[in-house]
This record gives structure tokens, C-alpha cells and sequence, in this order.
């Protein structure tokens, strides 16, 4: 019977170089649950109607993703605001490889 210390052992965040205009190679990494959760709540806001409604936060996810040499994160929420500003042309290309590496826009539902 496997137990909750043979699940946590195997714990790995994927990691890709990906290299983008401006920057040249960054190093990101598949978020983290805990992360992500965060980057969701800095994605919605409540609405006119009272409902909450879904708002991009590109710079949140780039926040978490970029990770140097040893791993640890680059950015921090001080550099938010900065990240927010990042043209889109250097972006598209680490929103499109961190959702790869977190699994975002797979099917699922394959066998």
C-alpha cells in the first residue's frame, strides 16, 4: 500500500529553457499547486453584476515560472507591477511553454 510519503518523494517541477525576444534564454518551471492557487486568485475579481468574473494576470504566472540556475524564483511580487508592462512579443512565448509544463490546454481526458 503506497503511502503519502511515496507520492510526496516524487514531487518534481518540470523545467524548460525558452528562449524570447529581449531576454534571450529564461529558465521556467511548472508552478507549483500552492502558485498557482495564488496566480488564480490574482485572476479573478468581482464583476458589475456581483459575479466574479475571470481577468488575465499574464505577469503573475511569469512571477512564479522564471526560476535561475538553482531554481529558485527570479521575480517577486515587487516586480509585478514591471511585469505587467512586458511586451506581449516576449510573453506569448513563456505563457505558451508555462502552460505546457503545467498541463494547461492537454486533454485530459486521454487514456
Amino acid at each position: 500500500m503506497k503511502t503519502a510519503a511515496d507520492y510526496l518523494s516524487k514531487i518534481v517541477s518540470p523545467r524548460e529553457t525558452v528562449t524570447v525576444p529581449q531576454w534571450g534564454d529564461v529558465t521556467i518551471r511548472g508552478l507549483t499547486a500552492e502558485e498557482w492557487d495564488r496566480h488564480e486568485s490574482a485572476s479573478v475579481r468581482p464583476g458589475a453584476d456581483g459575479k466574479s468574473e475571470y481577468v488575465s494576470d499574464t505577469a503573475s504566472l511569469i512571477r512564479y515560472a522564471v526560476v535561475n540556475e538553482a531554481g529558485a524564483n527570479v521575480f517577486t511580487d515587487a516586480e509585478l507591477p514591471q511585469l505587467k508592462t512586458l511586451q506581449a512579443e516576449v510573453a506569448r512565448p513563456l505563457v505558451k511553454a508555462i502552460f505546457k509544463l503545467c498541463g494547461i490546454g492537454q486533454d485530459l481526458g486521454k487514456s
